[in-house]
């Protein structure tokens, strides 16, 4: 399947060209500062040098803790607000010389309660957002009864947002989000409010029906590591305003791999001659051993390169130790990712 979206994808220019983008934003001062210096103006960087592209028909991640500059450079992309410098090209459109051409390109759907009025149905809200699009009436009733198929929302469309359950405004917003048939959707912390049952769905949901169907390009702003391991093609792991690393989860994971675990059961115990003589190839510091209930032997793990895990291997079977298993241990991305934001400071949400 993903063999067969690359090859419809392969002949056409990125999604979205991100090129050395940087924002910043002034610091809130208090009234002593005010008095004091009026005219002295301090910035907060939210993004430094950003740069990343999008392919077509992928399901991009930005994955990075509170503050961490998501919400920022999906705005620069929405055209909601203007870089201090760099360029964002948006379905090839430059975000702040072609910005209507680039309106008419995306849908942007956030994760708040708020995202619909409360009072209307779900029918008369995408009315009124069909209106503020410029469709014709005739287009706009069709695609919202696509859509409130689509999202199973046809039996509460002319119910009061009000009465709707969370889950039910999180779907009619991506319904807005997708009423003017944009290639790009904008996804901003989407499942936030949802319940984990409630958030698998909507995933499904995206994957199958807006990214494999609908064939549309998605970017999906997160921190919860899971969401991000379970949706995204590739991911940028982000933190304080930079890109840490960027890849799919099998590159990131491989390029944070340079000492790995490695774990060896065996089918017998192993003596402590032999285990002494895997710590000197190994290290002393970097051999655990104990008995293994699982393989009636000992589980041994190591913290080593691959190479010296092959010697460590080589040694029991030279002693006529059975091997029962042998396992590479990758770091998680939940390892990975506290690694790289470890510094962040959360408190400015940006």
């Amino acid at each position: 399947m993903k063999k067969k979206k690359q090859e419809c994808y392969q002949n056409l220019p990125p999604a979205v060209e991100v090129i050395r983008l940087t924002k910043s934003y002034p610091l809130t001062k208090n009234y002593r500062d005010l008095l004091l210096h009026p005219l002295k103006k301090e910035l907060i960087p939210a993004i430094k040098d950003i740069s990343f592209t999008v392919n077509r028909g992928e399901i991009f991640g930005l994955l990075g803790p509170n503050g961490a500059g998501k919400t920022t450079i999906i705005k620069i992309l929405s055209t909601l607000v203007l870089p201090d410098s760099g360029k964002a090209i948006i379905n090839g459109f430059d975000a702040e010389q072609d910005g209507d051409k680039v309106r008419r390109s995306i849908g942007y759907v956030i994760g708040e309660e708020r995202s619909c009025f409360w009072r209307l149905t779900g029918r008369q809200n995408l009315e009124f957002f069909a209106v503020m699009n410029n469709m014709p009436k005739d287009v706009a009733r069709r695609q919202i009864e696509k859509l409130l198929d689509m999202l199973e929302l046809t039996d509460a469309a002319d119910r009061a947002c009000k009465e709707y359950s969370t889950g039910m405004r999180q779907k009619l917003a991506i319904a807005r989000g997708l009423l003017a048939g944009p290639d790009i959707i904008f996804l901003d912390e989407p499942t936030k409010s949802l319940d984990p049952n409630a958030a698998r769905h909507l995933r499904n949901f995206i994957r199958n029906e807006i990214v494999l169907n609908a064939r549309k390009t998605v970017i999906f702003c997160t921190h919860n590591l899971n969401e991000a391991e379970d949706i995204c093609d590739r991911l940028a792991i982000i933190g304080g305003g930079n890109i840490k690393t960027i890849g799919n989860i099998r590159e990131i994971k491989s390029s944070y791999s340079s000492r790995l675990q490695f774990l060896i059961k065996t089918k017998v115990a192993v003596s402590q001659n032999v285990i002494d003589k895997i710590r000197i190839i190994v290290g002393p510091s970097n051999v655990i051993s104990e008995d293994d209930k699982s393989s009636h032997g000992t589980a041994i793990t190591l913290t080593t390169d691959h190479e010296k895990a092959d010697f460590a291997l080589s040694e029991l079977i030279k002693n006529a130790i059975i091997i029962h298993s042998f396992h590479c241990l990758e770091p998680s991305l939940e390892e990975i990712f506290a690694r790289l934001t470890e510094y962040h400071d959360s408190s400015i949400n940006l």
